[in-house]
């Protein structure tokens, strides 16, 4: 083999393994699991949704799903992320959850649920357990 090859050949190998190896472990250090959230209770009054947890362990923002269900048309998912919300409330109205179905576009949900995990960001994989809760029906005036 070439010297020059000889003599860089370690220093390459090296990069290598500490691209390889080091962020999984820097990931896993700075981003611990987190709980999912715990007594988490959602509820609809006419047309407003708000639901409520309990602050998680080392959360600094909250992702929460809502699934809406319409009457004509598929059930749709809406995904919201609550940055530094640190009482843990969440609200929305349906108009925010009109459906984007192409055939029945701009219906109204008939009801929903709800599905909250704490995030700690900075890093890619935020795999944490969500918390699941049915939240009812809408109710709207004639």
């Amino acid at each position: 083999m070439n010297a020059k090859l000889m003599a860089i050949l370690p220093i390459v190998t090296l990069m290598v393994a500490m691209s390889v190896y080091a962020p999984n472990n820097v990931s896993a250090a700075s981003n611990p699991r987190l709980s999912a959230p715990t007594n988490l209770s959602c509820e609809i009054s006419g047309t407003d949704l708000s639901a409520n947890w309990d602050d998680v362990v080392s959360a600094s923002k909250y992702s929460v799903e809502i699934t809406a269900d319409y009457e004509n048309s598929d059930t749709q998912t809406f995904k919201f992320t609550e940055i530094g919300n640190t009482n843990s409330d969440f609200e929305i109205s349906a108009d925010q959850l009109l459906s984007t179905d192409l055939e029945t576009p701009g219906e109204y949900p008939t009801s929903a649920s709800i599905a909250v995990k704490g995030l700690n960001p900075p890093g890619k994989s935020q795999n944490n357990p969500f918390s699941p809760d049915d939240c009812g029906n809408f109710e709207y005036g004639d």
